[in-house]
């Protein structure tokens, strides 16, 4: 209950924020019509939605968790509570839109040789494009000249003609297939580059918030933009202006006929814009439930030893299986449009072929039209269709991305936490004035969120260069967090971390960097051999070295005694060492870089007493200045400075 009151004076103080008054309302789900909306809903005892509509039988929500969905009173029912929140726009509320949006003309500005691979491919549909005209001219000549005057000389040529046209048609697509794929892959490439860079720039707190799933899912959006872009979009151009050829052709052959292509073809696109609505928020539910599913099977393989200690198989599958039935389900809601809308198509087409060609033949009968004329009349009104349809089609993938662009957006448009990300290589040289302070944090707070509590406010300690200060308070207290904002890994909610006298902030921080190193209580080793992550993965590394960083870190002994010595290989997990190990290796890893300044998280907590005294022996000995957070503190050091939270 306390924790629901103080989630409503969070609510109250963002709906003042905003300019608006906040009102809470416990009513029943009958009741849901009369509520201004949009409002908001305490949803499962443990998040909010957005109502948008409210209906007699159904209610419109936006869910953080699921995107926007569609669900029955009866669905409905099993995860209200019967509290609501309704906003009512104060004199000082302003009307505004706060979303960021990723804009297609920029993703690709600057994507070199573009214009040029554009127009290439647009010369090659061009020419494909004429052969289509072409044929049915041909045939039609063959059907109204050939068959009537028995011109067999007329007959070969045409024919060669038409083998010629054949294989010109055939040379001219596998040239264009192979651009589309080389632009493709340009694009691919780019963006991707691009896009994983800038997510390596984003500050720890973006991950901290988001679901691997989440993020892999949101990453793997590029995919679709790209492949609308370098296939339907060139081809749709070409499409548009083919559509407006073939409809002059059937209304030189057909005339008054043409009306009737024109008419379905307009019934087929009212029924698209009829159904793009809830077809877009399908394919935004079908992401939705495919990130959890990934996000769910992700969070399994890494806790796996966890699920088999408490023995939690079934329930994971149970649980998994649910999130893969949830995903299905929803590409089954789009497959059933697909399949009715087809077969929809289908007859729509169906009927209007049969009735232009019942219609037709009445033409060729009064002597209005001949029947090669007929004949090319059904291929140019066949190719307009087909040419209007893809264009529509192509119309409504790329509105549809907007879905994509959304998701993809969250990471795009994330603020990096680095000025430029590349801009600095060798770090540059530091200040080593013992007088000056390496490290100092000037009144520094830090809570999750605007509206809670306090984590911790007003730290203030100053570290000299070479010196040590070790953090001790109760568990819980933010130890961890005080030394990750130190690192530069969580910006503080008020204060300045100071570096050499020169504020920590995004022009510094990837210098900043450079500079330290620290062993904290969830970090990982990655794939590849100890040798290589004792390293770091440095491309000129320096074996004598790594081997001399696990002697300091007491961890070399058990490493010669594996098999393959420092070449043995991590698995994915990290359990091919013990915690010990593990943690010992970390630590090399950070002697490794010879930082000026060390941070150590309980470096010692999987450590038997011998090995933990020689490490902390080891770590006092360093020249480096050392912050370090520990429930046992050294007594015998006397560059110690404690402080408690």
């Amino acid at each position: 209950m306390q924790d629901q009151a103080n989630q409503v004076g969070q609510w109250r103080s963002t709906a003042r924020a905003v300019g608006c008054q906040l009102a809470l309302v416990k009513l029943d789900l009958s009741s849901l019509t009369k509520l201004s909306l949009p409002c908001v809903l305490h949803w499962d005892f443990n998040h909010f939605v957005v109502l948008v509509k409210a209906g007699e039988k159904e209610i419109l929500i936006h869910d953080p968790a699921r995107g926007a969905r569609k669900l029955t009173l009866d669905e409905a029912s099993r995860h209200f509570t019967g509290v609501a929140l309704e906003l009512t726009p104060a004199a000082t509320f302003e009307k505004r839109d706060e979303r960021r949006l990723l804009s297609i003309s920029d993703m690709f500005r600057h994507i070199s040789g573009l214009k040029g691979a554009l127009l290439a491919l647009g010369g090659l549909s061009l020419g494909l494009e004429v052969i289509a005209l072409a044929n049915p001219m041909l045939a039609q000549v063959i059907i109204d000249e050939v068959l009537t005057t028995g011109d067999r000389s007329l007959l070969w040529t045409i024919a060669a003609g038409l083998v010629l046209l054949a294989a010109l048609q055939g040379v001219i697509a596998t040239f264009r297939s192979w651009m589309v794929m080389l632009l493709s892959t340009r694009i691919s490439v780019q963006w991707n580059v691009s896009l994983f860079s800038h997510l390596m720039g984003l500050p720890q707190d973006y991950f901290a918030k988001r679901g691997a799933g989440d993020i892999l899912s949101r990453f793997g959006s590029l995919g679709t933009i790209q492949q609308t872009f370098t296939t339907d979009l060139v081809q749709s151009v070409m499409d548009g202006l083919m559509a407006i050829g073939m409809f002059v052709m059937i209304v030189i052959y057909g005339k008054w006929l043409a009306a009737i292509a024109v008419v379905s073809s307009l019934l087929d696109l009212m029924v698209r814009i009829v159904l793009f609505a809830p077809y877009r928020e399908m394919s935004e539910e079908a992401l939705v439930h495919g990130a959890a599913q990934q996000g769910y099977f992700l969070e399994t393989l890494r806790g796996m030893r966890s699920i088999k200690l408490l023995s939690l198989e079934g329930r994971r599958k149970i649980a998994w299986g649910n999130r893969m039935i949830d995903s299905i389900n929803a590409g089954l809601k789009i497959q059933r449009y697909d399949l009715i809308f087809v077969r929809g198509q289908e007859a729509l087409f169906g009927l209007d072929r049969v009735l232009m060609l019942v219609l037709g033949a009445r033409m060729v009968i009064s002597a209005e039209m001949s029947v090669g004329m007929l004949m090319a009349f059904l291929s140019y009104r066949d190719q307009f269709a087909n040419r209007f349809g893809s264009v529509v089609t192509a119309g409504f993938k790329i509105r549809n991305l907007k879905v994509q662009c959304g998701r993809l957006s969250d990471i795009a448009l994330a603020e990096s936490e680095i000025a430029d990300y590349t801009m600095l290589s060798v770090p540059p040289p530091i200040d080593v004035n013992p007088d000056v302070p390496v490290i100092e944090c000037r009144n520094i707070g830090y809570r999750y969120g605007k509206e809670d509590a306090w984590v911790f406010r007003g730290v203030n300690l100053k570290v000299p260069t070479g010196k040590s200060l070790t953090i001790t308070g109760p568990s819980g207290c933010g130890k961890s967090t005080l030394l990750a904002i130190m690192m530069g890994l969580i910006q503080p909610e008020e204060g300045q971390v100071m570096w050499n006298g020169v504020e920590l902030g995004p022009a510094n921080r990837e210098a900043y960097r450079l500079q330290i190193a620290g062993v904290l209580q969830d970090d990982i080793l990655l794939s590849g051999s100890i040798a290589e992550n004792i390293a770091g993965f440095d491309e000129s590394m320096d074996m004598g070295w790594v081997m001399d960083c696990a002697r300091k870190a007491q961890v070399f002994e058990d490493i010669q005694r594996m098999p393959m010595g420092f070449e043995t290989l991590i698995s994915e997990m990290g359990h091919t060492l013990s915690g010990g190990q593990r943690q010992r290796v970390i630590l090399a890893r950070a002697l490794y870089r010879k930082p000026n300044i060390l941070f150590l998280d309980e470096v010692t907590s999987h450590l038997d007493i011998n090995i933990e005294r020689s490490v902390h022996k080891i770590i006092n000995e360093l020249k480096s200045t050392r912050i370090m957070i520990t429930h046992r503190i050294d007594a015998e050091n006397n560059n110690v400075y404690e402080i408690k939270l």
